[in-house]
């Protein structure tokens, strides 16, 4: 199952490959002193294209501890993909037709901005953040995908879809799904425990790849790879990639 998990990786690099050449390499210039890679071009486009390149990362990621045995520490990388896509949804929910939102510009500029002032300074000069509410994002999410809904043409499916994706529902179920996956992050309880297996039970320090959460969890990652390969056919039609949607289409 994990080869084909890999596999589905390296399909998403289709539309980051696209992207990246769209958008342009960065530059290596002088900040603070210190010599750091950074765009000329602080846009959407840009800021997508650096988030895709997180998601990708940790997904090949994953592999790599799925091996292991290692599933909490998974947990958490889904966490912040899924934020990941949450944040592109948001941010593309009228792209590229209406102009950006107070919240949308908010978000960019927030994204961009230099943590510190002055690298040589950090203690002093660190910025204060203006974050975004995370209801924002979600309710722009949420949107987002009810919208998505209308490119159905079977109207019978349309129906169940748009039932099970509207708005106000599905913002409460994102809510639950993060709330939980913030357990693996910040090392909740019933989420650490989760660690312990075995008669007599003991904690599985060096993973759990001896375990039948191995089975688990192989179930698990196929449902997330499905939602992925929707999340880039949507990227693929904000960015009007009709090649790459067609792609994209053939894996679903």
């Amino acid at each position: 199952m994990i080869e084909i998990f890999e596999q589905s990786v390296k399909d998403f690099y289709v539309f980051f490959n696209k992207l990246n050449k769209y958008v342009g390499p960065p530059k290596f210039i002088n900040i603070s002193g210190f010599p750091k890679f950074r765009y000329a071009k602080e846009s959407i486009e840009t800021l997508c294209l650096i988030k895709t390149g997180r998601i990708l990362s940790s997904l090949n990621s994953i592999v790599v501890l799925f091996e292991r045995g290692f599933f909490l520490e998974i947990a958490v990388l889904l966490r912040t993909i899924k934020e990941c896509c949450a944040d592109l949804s948001f941010l593309l929910e009228n792209y590229p037709d209406k102009k950006l939102s107070k919240s949308q510009e908010q978000y960019i500029n927030e994204f961009f901005a230099e943590e510190f002032s002055d690298s040589k300074d950090p203690v002093q000069t660190i910025r204060k953040h203006n974050r975004v509410p995370s209801k924002k994002i979600h309710a722009g999410y949420a949107r987002n995908i009810y919208n998505q809904s209308e490119l159905i043409k079977d109207s019978k499916l349309k129906s169940k879809i748009q039932k099970l994706a509207n708005p106000s529902d599905h913002q409460k179920t994102t809510l639950s799904i993060l709330n939980v996956y913030s357990g693996y992050v910040h090392y909740g309880y019933s989420q650490s425990v989760e660690i312990i297996a075995g008669s007599p039970p003991r904690y599985h320090l060096e993973g759990m790849a001896d375990t039948p959460m191995v089975n688990e969890w192989q179930k698990f990652l196929t449902t997330e790879i499905v939602a992925l390969y929707n999340h880039f056919a949507f990227l693929c039609i904000k960015f009007n990639f009709e090649k790459e949607l067609e792609f994209f289409k053939s894996k679903r």
